[in-house]
């Protein structure tokens, strides 16, 4: 089998002889990234307190767990699989050079946009535009969310990258070790998940207030490592080993979706969380964490497992216009906030006043999507070309 568009973008077409194809990766990506827009559009035009639906608009975020559970599953896949059959992992070099490409040029374009272009918002001094550019400002409490706003989860996402080869280096080596290497590798992402629940905990627990450090990785790999979960069972599925819950979740992909409201719900009504924009009271933000976490893995879940031309979920996933969306889904999430807020600024939230959520919305998605496919095919696509041609030594166990 051919590997997925995401891994060779990722450089982890070498880490397996076999990788399946997903093919309905690129539609969750959609349904993060729209589900991302539709969470902004509502709370900046009051749509999540005074609609029908704004208990939902305000939960929406959990589009950022989803993106951070399927990065989780693409990116560990290759070393998970590699570890299991005692094969050296993805090339390093490769691995590195496809990471900075998916990541740093669309966003360097976007904020440039924001801060000279859009003028949306200001970046202040050249440290701190250093800081922007480095995706390095979540690690600054004055600096955190500045710039394109959305793009903390971004610099969490860079940290994981970072962190993904380490960790993969020190499993490689306890699973080869191991008569049972499966069990080594979920025994990791289980630590891993409790080691991100724990920490959050612990920081909410010491802090009175808000703190950055919240969204950095040790605070959040609990969501990586859902998605990491998901690959180690991927991986023995593969060799032949049941994992009963992801295939039962794989064959009734409509119930798992419905399943996924559940925590979603619990979520959006039960831990009386604010709507608004604005910080999140200790009690419930460890809730939220564990409800967005299980809404994605179960969301995810019927994308990697059954197959993958049955069920409503996967038929909606496949739909050309969504798969379209999520192919240029990075950029939509990059562009929309700013765009809305340049909306904002120049009085387009009351074009429409009778339907201002729906106008705005879809002029800010109409918009978004037009940007990120014109950042896709002059930017993105052309950068992804070359990286596939940077060698791939050296390897990791």
């Amino acid at each position: 089998m051919t590997a997925t568009a995401e891994e060779r973008s990722a450089g982890l077409e070498s880490a397996a002889g076999r990788n399946p194809r997903f093919p309905c990766i690129e539609g969750l990506r959609a349904v993060a990234a729209v589900a991302v827009l539709v969470h902004h559009v509502a709370g900046t035009t009051g749509a999540v307190t005074s609609t029908a639906w704004g208990y939902v608009f305000a939960h929406l975020d959990a589009g950022v767990s989803v993106f951070f559970v399927l990065s989780g599953f693409l990116l560990y896949r290759p070393f998970a699989a590699a570890h299991v059959d005692g094969r050296p992992g993805p090339g390093l070099r490769r691995y590195t050079s496809r990471r900075f490409l998916r990541i740093f040029p669309a966003y360097w374009l976007a904020l440039a946009a924001v801060f000279f272009v859009l003028g949306t918002v200001e970046y202040g001094d050249n440290r701190s535009l250093a800081m922007y550019f480095g995706l390095v400002h979540i690690y600054s409490k004055a600096h955190v969310l500045g710039g394109i706003i959305p793009a903390w989860s971004l610099a969490t996402e860079l940290s994981f990258y970072v962190f993904l080869p380490l960790y993969a280096l020190v499993l490689g080596r306890l699973a080869r070790r191991a008569s049972r290497p499966l069990v080594v590798e979920t025994v990791g992402v289980v630590l891993l998940w409790v080691t991100g629940i724990t920490v959050h905990s612990l920081l909410l627990a010491t802090h009175d207030a808000a703190t950055p450090a919240t969204l950095w990785l040790p605070s959040q790999i609990d969501l990586f490592a859902l998605g990491m979960l998901l690959a180690v069972g991927h991986v023995a599925h593969e060799r032949g080993r049941r994992v009963v819950p992801f295939e039962a979740a794989g064959r009734w992909p409509g119930w798992t979706w419905a399943l996924a409201c559940v925590p979603f719900w619990i979520a959006a009504t039960q831990l009386h969380l604010p709507r608004e924009f604005g910080d999140i009271p200790k009690v419930g933000e460890i809730g939220r964490q564990l409800c967005y976490g299980f809404t994605a893995l179960l969301l995810v879940t019927p994308a990697v497992f059954g197959d993958q031309s049955t069920g409503w979920p996967r038929r909606l996933l496949r739909l050309r216009p969504v798969a379209f969306v999520g192919l240029v889904s990075y950029g939509v999430f990059l562009w929309h906030f700013d765009l809305l807020h340049f909306l904002e600024k120049h009085g387009a939230l009351h074009w429409v006043p009778q339907a201002r959520f729906l106008s705005v919305l879809a002029i800010d998605l109409g918009a978004a999507i037009v940007i990120a496919w014109l950042s896709w095919v002059l930017v993105e696509a052309p950068l992804a070309g070359r990286g596939r041609r940077v060698a791939t030594t050296p390897r990791l166990p």
